[in-house]
C-alpha cells in the first residue's frame, strides 16, 4: 500500500505547497534580493502548530540553493540548540567548515567570526525554528548585526519575541511579520490528496477517508499527515490494499500521542512531574504546585529552578499562566 514512505514524514518537502500562495509570495520576494548580491529582508513567520510554516521556509531554501551556488543556507532548531554557542555553531557547520571550530573549548565570538568570514563573499538565509525556544536570544541580535545573513524566524505565536531586549527589537524593527493560520478542512483534504498521490498505491485511501481525516485533525497538516501514515500502516500490515475506515480514528489518537510523546521527551523528570501534576489537578497557584511538587520528588530543586521549568513548559505550549508573582496561577494549555 506505502509506495514511498518519505513522503508521509513530517520532515518531506512537496513538490508545491498548497494553500499558501500568499505568504509564498511575499517570503519569496523578501528572500528574492540574496540572488543579486543583496541581503535578505528578515521575516518572522507565526501561526500554530501544523500551518505550514517550516516547510514552506525549508522549500524556499531548496529553492534559493538550487538557482545560485552562491546563496548558503542554514536551518537551526531552536529548541534542539538554544543558547547562543549551539546557533552559531549549527550555522558554521552547515555552511562552512568545521576544522577550526570545536564543540568544546572555542570561544563564542570565536564562532561568530568564524561565521562572519564565510559569509563576507557569500550571502546566507538562515531558519531559526522555535525561535521561542531559545534560552540567550542576543544570538539573533549577533546575527542581525551581521552583514550579508537574512534571517527567516518562526514560531508559533505572533508575541514570541515581545520580551526581548531592546537591542534586538531595533536590530529587526525591519522584519516583516507573516501569519500562517489554521487550514480548513478543504486545505487539508487537498494536502492529504498530494500525500496519497506521491506516497501511497493508486485507490487505497477514499475521498470521505481524507475528509475525516480532515476533519478530526482541525486544522493541523502535521496531525493530519501522521494520521495518514499510521492508518496506512496499520492496514498494510493487515494485510489490506485499502485503509479501513475503523482504523482512522485510532490513527488519529495515536498520531497525537506521538506528536505529545515528542515534546515530552525534551524534559527532565523534574519538569515531567511538574506537567504530571498540572495534568491532574487542573490548576494550581504557584505556592500549591511548589508544595505538591515537593510531595512527589525525593530532591526537589528550588523556587527559582522551579519558575524555569514552568516557563520552559509553556515555552513548549504545554501549560498556560494567568496572574503575577504568588498570585500566579498554571493550568493545563487546552
Amino acid at each position: 500500500m506505502i509506495r514511498d514512505a518519505r513522503v508521509l514524514e513530517e520532515r518531506f518537502i512537496p513538490k508545491e505547497i498548497r494553500h499558501r500562495e500568499g505568504q509564498l509570495k511575499a517570503v519569496r520576494d523578501n528572500l528574492k534580493p540574496v540572488l543579486e548580491g543583496r541581503e535578505a529582508r528578515d521575516t518572522f513567520l507565526y501561526g500554530p502548530p501544523g500551518t505550514g510554516k517550516t516547510c514552506m521556509a525549508r522549500y524556499l531554501l531548496d529553492e534559493l540553493s538550487k538557482q545560485s551556488s552562491r546563496v548558503k543556507t542554514g536551518y537551526v532548531n531552536c529548541f534542539e540548540n538554544s543558547s547562543r554557542f549551539r546557533v552559531l555553531y549549527e550555522v558554521v557547520s552547515q555552511i562552512g567548515s568545521l576544522l577550526s571550530v570545536h564543540r568544546k573549548g572555542t570561544p563564542t565570538d570565536e564562532v561568530l567570526e568564524k561565521l562572519r568570514d564565510l559569509v563576507e563573499e557569500n550571502r546566507c538565509v538562515l531558519i531559526l525554528d522555535e525561535v521561542d525556544k531559545l534560552r540567550e536570544t542576543d544570538v539573533l541580535y549577533s546575527l542581525a548585526r551581521t552583514s550579508g545573513i537574512g534571517l527567516v524566524l518562526i514560531a508559533n505565536k505572533e508575541t514570541a519575541l515581545w520580551h526581548v531586549d531592546s537591542r534586538i527589537k531595533s536590530s529587526l524593527r525591519l522584519m516583516e511579520s507573516i501569519e500562517f493560520p489554521e487550514y480548513s478542512r478543504d486545505e487539508l483534504v487537498d494536502i492529504l490528496q498530494d500525500r496519497v498521490k506521491w506516497g501511497l498505491m493508486p485507490d487505497s485511501a477514499r475521498e470521505e477517508q481524507l475528509e475525516r481525516i480532515a476533519m478530526l485533525a482541525e486544522g493541523d497538516a502535521r496531525l493530519a499527515i501522521d494520521s495518514l501514515r499510521i492508518a496506512a500502516e496499520r492496514s498494510e500490515q493487515e494485510g489490506e490494499e485499502e485503509i479501513r475506515n475503523e482504523f482512522i480514528e485510532d490513527a488519529v489518537s495515536k498520531a497525537k500521542e506521538e506528536i505529545d510523546s515528542d515534546t515530552l521527551e525534551k524534559l527532565n523528570e523534574d519538569q515531567l512531574t511538574l506537567y504530571r501534576i498540572l495534568k491532574e489537578e487542573g490548576e494550581l497557584e504557584a505556592g500549591s504546585l511548589h508544595e505538591k511538587y515537593k510531595e512527589k520528588v525525593e530532591d526537589p530543586v528550588v523556587k527559582r529552578t522551579v519558575r524555569k521549568y514552568l516557563e520552559k513548559l509553556e515555552r513548549l505550549g504545554l501549560i498556560e499562566t494567568e496572574g503575577k508573582g504568588r498570585w500566579r496561577k498554571y493550568s493545563m494549555k487546552d
